[in-house]
């Protein structure tokens, strides 16, 4: 063996030494050629190869967590190959990540077009179709991707899918249908696999189960199957014994539906031995024995339950709600007041707030005075750190008051009244304020700001304060009163917040047209101001000069601006206001070179692309550049508002596009001689919530004159002339003498 082993090595020595020599002799011979195609790849080939190129480097970008630069190239790679399935599902996923809905839902549909077999996009389109009310078309879509032959390798997949159509069913009221779908939900639970067990545990899988089970019951029930329903409860009972005792919670539905009350009441009592948390089976009970005309039995029944069952506080506030309801208020109060003393919650305030509302003789007043008087205990110097409730009771009742509307505007009135006539606390008056605020009851919203102001304020509180106080006031055009109630505060407020006073006077007094008032206050407050606060009241203090017709001034504020604050962000506000200061004064092109400055430093600035294209719309140029640019700014105002309800079913009905820019297209499209086009955005900005802007209706006049609606024009032109007159769009003086002109004349005529 060892001598053929060294013939081995000498022979194979041999070899490597000839190697060189056989490579010089035939090496030009076995150089590998290059891959010549048997025909060039096709243009569609050429696509797929980057696209799978791009795709690798969005994954790469995806692990590395830069997902809006994953998504830049998923869409590069979904746009050259849009068959690839793989790709669009990544970016699928990355637009629901970031939060596009939209995108996402039109991706979704393109998906399940490419593989309607999807199973797992099927489940996703058809949660989101859910959440947007289309309950038939998700019925459809889960139907479709139960069909998958892969699905049977997901059996927890297949019984969440079954599940889902179940409920949609039930929503449908399809009931047998939602019986059929749980009732093969249940059926892979009651048979799981090794696979499904590894992925969830076995009592998870039998009170899962017995939930299912329960749904397929109800259904029966409310098909009048009741023989199939009472299987079906049972079955649950087999399927998850520790919760048999629902079984008599189930037959009494089922007896009740059959009429046999008697048997009903005696099945329930069997379930309430138990003591099941919630409140389901005592309202069943209270609504059994009403309709047996045995009212007078609830609330001792409803007291020896709840006397056993201390910790069950829904069956409390049933009992208290049931005490009311008997004309036993002093009793319900004092339960009410007891668990809020125990333990205060939004749910005990609310309840005991609509007990105060219908029953007390001071009503809502007392509900203030309530609120009020827990703010002061809450906020007293001796309350021991250790078990005090005040503060617990004072966010449950503020929570309660926010919580229902209707109460809240009930206390606020006569709480603001009150607030007149005596002194509330602070947290009171600002916590009313802000709550009169949000509900729009400004008149009492001011009052309970101006009473903050005459007080002491808190130095956490004065800048939510004046604040709140300012923003009501302007709402509500009482500029004089905001003056006059600015001074005050000015008397007291802290260094810190006098800035914020100041810049709110100003603004104030500039609407009054106070002007030299108005730059006082402002010159004032840049002085104060810090950090980027100086900024923003530089900006208001060009705003105000603009007003006041001191241009050159504010064209100088403006360029010594630009010297100062260099950030993007910065610069692209004072050329849109520079802007503003060359178009109040005629100079065109001047405004124009200033919006174009901004479009260099954001191209997708809304009010940039809506006032150049209306500069040049209005002076009848650039009328294709213009029109595209007003769209522009349309669409990404859109975009930028509606995404808050893309989640929400009823979004369409929520969203309302930006008036002025819709009167921009609609004039635009004025000047390019497409008349119906331009009476039909007009008439429709017309109708939204912000088109209390005289310029909508005067630019709606002159389309309808010129469409020989005569009546039409005169309507909106008085209509313009009422805004003009109201203060909209100031030192408009010589557009306002020309309508009234215009006016005068087709009234003449």
């Amino acid at each position: 063996m060892l001598r053929f082993s060294c013939q081995c090595l000498t022979i194979a020595y041999c070899l490597v030494a000839a190697l060189p020599a056989m490579a010089q002799e035939g090496g030009q011979h076995d150089v590998p050629r290059p891959h010549v195609p048997a025909r060039p790849p096709t243009q569609r080939e050429v696509n797929q190869h980057q696209a799978l190129q791009l795709f690798a480097e969005a994954v790469m970008c995806e692990r590395e967590d830069r997902l809006l630069e994953a998504m830049r190239v998923y869409e590069l790679a979904a746009k050259l190959d849009p068959d690839a399935v793989t790709v669009q599902k990544s970016l699928l996923m990355i637009y629901i990540a970031v939060e596009r809905h939209d995108e996402a839902g039109k991706l979704l549909k393109r998906v399940l077009e490419l593989n309607p077999h999807d199973f797992e996009m099927s489940y996703l389109h058809a949660r989101q179709l859910r959440s947007q009310g289309k309950l038939d078309e998700a019925c459809k879509v889960l139907l479709t991707g139960l069909q998958a032959p892969a699905l049977r390798d997901r059996p927890d997949m297949q019984q969440q899918m079954e599940f889902d159509l179940g409920v949609l069913y039930e929503r449908l009221e399809k009931h047998l249908d939602a019986a059929a779908a749980f009732g093969r939900a249940a059926a892979i639970l009651d048979h799981p696999d090794r696979q499904l067990e590894g992925r969830v545990g076995h009592e998870e899988i039998q009170m899962r189960s017995a939930e299912i089970h329960e749904r397929i019951g109800r259904n029966y029930l409310d098909m009048h199957e009741f023989d199939k329903a009472i299987a079906a409860f049972q079955d649950a009972q087999a399927k998850y014994p520790p919760g048999a005792g629902r079984l008599h919670y189930h037959l009494a539905q089922v007896q009740l539906r059959q009429g046999k009350l008697n048997e009903a009441v005696s099945s329930l009592q069997n379930y309430l031995q138990m003591m099941p948390q919630g409140t389901d089976a005592y309202e069943l009970m209270i609504g059994l024995l009403q309709k047996m005309k045995r009212d007078a039995e609830i609330v001792p029944w409803l007291e020896q339950a709840s006397a056993k069952d201390t910790f069950n506080v829904g069956l409390r506030l049933l009992l208290a709600k049931q005490c009311a309801k008997a004309g036993q208020t002093t009793k319900a109060e004092k339960i009410y007041r007891d668990m809020a003393e125990a333990g205060p919650s939004e749910q005990v305030y609310k309840e005991l707030f609509l007990l105060y509302k219908e029953h007390h003789p001071r009503g809502p007043v007392a509900i203030g005075e309530m609120i009020n008087d827990a703010f002061e205990a809450a906020n007293r110097k001796d309350n021991p750190l250790a078990n005090n409730s005040s503060p617990a009771q004072v966010k449950a009742m503020v929570a309660a008051l926010r919580a229902n509307d209707d109460l809240a505007r009930a206390v606020l009135a006569p709480s603001a009244k009150l607030a007149e006539k005596k002194p509330l606390h602070i947290d009171t008056l600002q916590i009313f304020g802000a709550i009169a605020d949000r509900l729009n009851m400004l008149p009492e919203a001011e009052i309970f700001y101006v009473e903050c102001v005459k007080q002491p304020l808190p130095v956490m509180t004065e800048p939510l304060i004046y604040g709140g106080m300012q923003s009501v006031m302007w709402k509500a055009g009482h500029f004089e009163a905001l003056v006059d109630a600015t001074r005050i505060g000015l008397k007291q407020a802290q260094p810190i917040n006098r800035v914020l006073l100041r810049g709110g006077l100003a603004q104030a007094l500039g609407h009054l047209e106070r002007w030299d008032e108005a730059i006082a206050e402002a010159d004032i407050a840049v002085s104060e101001a810090i950090g980027p606060e100086k900024f923003k009241l530089r900006l208001l203090r060009v705003r105000i000069l603009t007003g006041a017709t001191k241009f050159t001034e504010a064209e100088a504020e403006c360029q010594a601006m630009l010297k100062d604050f260099t950030l993007p962000g910065e610069a692209i506000e004072v050329h849109y206001l520079l802007s503003n200061v060359y178009s109040a004064t005629k100079k065109n092109a001047e405004s124009e070179a200033e919006l174009l400055a901004c479009l260099k430093i954001d191209g997708d600035s809304i009010a940039v692309n809506n006032d150049l294209g209306y500069q040049w719309a209005d002076q009848g140029k650039n009328l294709p550049q213009a029109e595209a640019m007003i769209r522009k700014a349309i669409d990404l105002d859109r975009k930028s508002r509606k995404g808050m309800f893309t989640l929400r079913p009823d979004a369409d009905k929520e969203f309302k596009d930006n008036a002025c820019y819709i009167d921009s297209l609609g004039w635009v499209l004025f000047h390019s001689g497409q008349i119906e086009a331009a009476r039909k955005e007009l008439e429709y900005a017309a109708t939204l919530p912000d088109s209390d802007d005289p310029v909508i209706f005067d630019h709606l006049g002159d389309v309808y004159l010129a469409l020989g609606l005569r009546d039409e024009a005169l309507t909106a032109w008085r209509q313009a002339i009422h805004f003009y007159g109201e203060g909209k769009r100031r030192k408009m003086d010589d557009r306002l003498q020309t309508l009234k002109e215009r006016v005068k004349q087709l009234e003449g005529k």
